[in-house]
């Protein structure tokens, strides 16, 4: 019988080569990097759809059960300063305080990894049963990095999907993640009065308003109730600039770009309302205020059907069933709030996203591998449901 540890590291080491940090740059990526790996013999439906996401579809003899979802994404990050990203090789991870060996490549840490896993474990899987008890849904989708809900939507809103208890397949370092703060990315214009430098009291500079409704925005963010597990909100602005540039001209405008990570319960047009209602206090500036993504934040009991399997799987396959939070955003918000399950789970330490020395774990990789294999015989095969 294969075994979707080794053959996971076989398929990382092939899909490190593919860039897939712009839009079309991960289309190509699942069309030609990602496909090849799953064969559409194994599904009833296995198709690109319109968007490029790759839908794989099976059906299964219990037609009275939701699918057990599986998802997949296909967009990372631009390389920034890493060197040769996408050229796997084998390094020591230890420095960076990994286990073991690790596969060098960009992505690998957040997402590459995790999809690794899944195509492996998947192909293997679905080899060995070609009967399933419930139906599968395995999706890679084109979203990723974009701080938004609107891949998710489009799949399971305007496709449609079916929904059903969801597994966000992407880094917690082998854990079951239960929960994982939201994003809200705000663009804000700052009108200010121009002026000259040499008499700055007569101007209003839309740089110290835009500083100054920064500072108002971080201190709504530190006074919002933490969350017991999640923390606390968080503010970063991301993005700055003035106009007009001039050597001795007071900028009149100023644009920049807030992000907020948002805790459960919060809802993102509350929260930039609020800045508007701080921001209107300060006297000879005015703003705007736009919405340009968000997602939910997301928080399960662990009680539930999917983490419980879950739970179930990592020890019988050699890992430590344990529980995680974490400060990402990402779709998981979204099934929750449509009264679905959502968890994640997957390979890789999120301390190395971003980072010059992106990689993940081969112990951590094949430990994924195997626990995804499990999950599945345990939700997908008959007389194997986690409770029974």
């Amino acid at each position: 019988m294969a075994k979707p540890g080794p053959l996971a590291v076989e398929i990382l080491n092939a899909l490190v080569r593919h860039e897939n940090a712009t839009r079309d740059q991960v289309r190509r990526f699942i069309a030609e990097g990602v496909r090849p790996h799953l064969s559409a013999s194994l599904f009833d439906r296995y198709e690109l759809d319109p968007a490029g996401n790759l839908v794989a579809l099976k059906g299964g003899h219990r037609v009275d059960l939701p699918p057990l979802t599986l998802l997949a994404y296909g967009m990372d990050f631009p390389p920034s300063d890493m060197v040769d990203p996408h050229e796997p090789r084998m390094v020591d991870g230890a420095p960076h305080g990994q286990e073991g060996p690790c596969i060098w490549g960009r992505g690998n840490c957040e997402h590459r990894g995790a999809l690794a896993a899944l195509l492996a474990s998947a192909r293997i899987f679905l080899e060995e049963h070609p009967g399933l008890r419930r139906p599968l849904a395995l999706i890679v989708c084109v979203a990723g990095e974009e701080g938004s809900h609107e891949a998710a939507r489009a799949l399971f809103e305007e496709a449609p999907l079916p929904l059903g208890p969801t597994l966000i397949v992407r880094n917690t370092r082998n854990q079951v993640c239960l929960g994982n703060k939201g994003g809200l990315t705000v663009e804000v214009t700052v009108h200010g009065r121009p002026g000259h430098a040499s008499d700055p009291a007569r101007a209003r500079n839309a740089i110290e308003g835009a500083l100054r409704a920064v500072e108002f925005a971080r201190a709504e963010a530190a006074a919002a109730p933490a969350d017991p597990h999640l923390g606390g909100a968080a503010l970063v602005p991301t993005f700055i600039e003035s106009t007009p540039r001039a050597h001795s001209g007071i900028p009149h405008g100023c644009r920049l770009t807030l992000v907020r990570r948002l805790l459960p319960g919060e809802e993102p047009e509350a929260v930039a309302m609020d800045w508007m209602e701080r921001w209107s206090t300060l006297d000879g500036f005015r703003f705007e205020a736009a919405i340009s993504g968000f997602q939910h934040a997301a928080k399960v009991n662990g009680k539930g059907e999917l983490a419980q399997a879950l739970l179930r799987a990592l020890p019988e396959v050699g890992g430590r069933a344990e529980t995680c939070y974490m400060g990402a955003a990402l779709d998981a918000g979204y099934f929750v709030r449509r009264g679905v399950e959502a968890v994640s789970f997957g390979p890789g330490d999120a301390s190395l996203a971003h980072t010059a020395h992106d990689m993940v774990s081969i112990a951590e990789l094949q430990g994924a591998a195997r626990t995804y294999h499990r999950l599945m015989e345990l939700m997908l095969l008959e007389g194997r449901s986690p409770g029974g």
